[in-house]
């Protein structure tokens, strides 16, 4: 029996597995999205900050329930000067835990700010796929939150991504699995504190460099006056996701009796029918994903506005790079870029 089967046995057995409110709540979070995690072995991204620690501690106290096998992983990217801290207190912890940690050290390049949080960003992540795939995690484990889901919408919608940046981000997108992703950062913290358990505050996090922090800043004084207010975007957010789940499903209903796409060629067929600007805009976006082209929702209306025009009219036009086609004997028209 290795020392993680070992470690859960004690717990079932001195009943360490009891777990408290929060504890209970995101067990229940879990089974609820249906999160594929049981009987896996898990890599646990932990900073040493709040929301890993809290991660961190939580796994260990769900580990015997769902059966997981957690090992830690620590990435410096030697930004701060005190970062090498954060490695000594997380392997201290981890040590605590009777966990195995992997720790790297990486380099990044000087410059802007902004840049140099992107390539942490993106070696951070390279460098945690690595450490799994050398140990065969299936998931790695990181700390986002519900606050995190709140800014990473928000961030989509003022870049123009329209209804889509009103669904909920997955807490299972392979390889990474974020469980927290239902719980608010004060109540981690509080988590914390109630179990006596520390963790060290990266202050860059508070500093107005990055969009993120930008954001989060704004946030703050509306959470102050709603404290709720993360949890009710992510009801609206759920209720987007069915709405537009049941819409997609409607279009997609309609292929191929009344369009249809042709991947030779990346264009739509529509084929003689009353479609409005709505049903139009749908099938452009599903066709445009199926591409791996990716569009704003302001440009998706105003193309779907020509094109159902031009249905309309059955005359052939070009427009701001595409074409809609006239097809022979009255088969509807194909739309295709230039």
């Amino acid at each position: 029996m290795d020392r993680q089967a070992f470690a859960a046995y004690l717990d079932s057995l001195f009943g360490f597995t009891q777990v408290n409110r929060l504890e209970s709540l995101l067990l229940g979070q879990i089974k609820d999205r249906g999160d594929q995690v049981k009987g896996t072995k898990i890599l646990v991204a932990c900073s040493g900050g709040g929301d890993s620690m809290a991660l961190l501690h939580l796994l260990v106290a769900l580990r015997a329930s769902l059966n997981l096998i957690l090992e830690v992983a620590h990435i410096d990217h030697r930004i701060r000067p005190d970062s090498g801290e954060d490695r000594g207190f997380v392997e201290e912890e981890a040590s605590r835990l009777n966990l195995s940690l992997h720790a790297r050290e990486l380099s990044c390049l000087d410059g802007y700010p902004g840049g140099v949080e992107m390539q942490a960003r993106e070696a951070r992540w390279s460098c945690l796929k690595e450490i799994a795939d050398q140990q065969g995690a299936r998931w790695i484990a990181t700390g986002h939150t519900l606050d995190d889901h709140t800014e990473t919408v928000l961030m989509r919608m003022a870049r123009g991504s329209g209804l889509r940046a009103l669904t909920p981000l997955s807490a299972c997108q392979s390889p990474r699995w974020s469980p927290l992703i239902q719980l608010t950062r004060s109540t981690l913290r509080s988590y914390l504190l109630e179990n006596k358990t520390p963790w060290r505050e990266d202050p860059t996090n508070a500093l107005p460099f990055t969009s993120r922090n930008r954001w989060r800043m704004i946030l703050k004084s509306i959470r102050e006056e709603c404290p709720s207010f993360d949890e009710h975007v992510w009801d609206t957010h759920r209720q987007s996701e069915s709405t537009l789940a049941l819409a997609e499903a409607f279009v997609a209903s309609l292929r191929p009796q009344s369009w249809d796409l042709d991947l030779s060629t990346k264009s739509i067929l529509f084929k003689p029918r009353e479609w409005n600007e709505t049903e139009l805009a749908m099938i452009m976006n599903l066709a445009f994903r199926e591409w791996g082209y990716l569009r704003e929702s302001r440009h998706l209306q105003n193309l779907s506005l020509w094109v159902c025009r031009g249905l309309r009219s059955q005359l052939e036009a070009s427009n701001g790079g595409y074409i809609l086609s006239l097809l022979p004997d009255s088969e509807g028209m194909r739309l295709y870029k230039e």
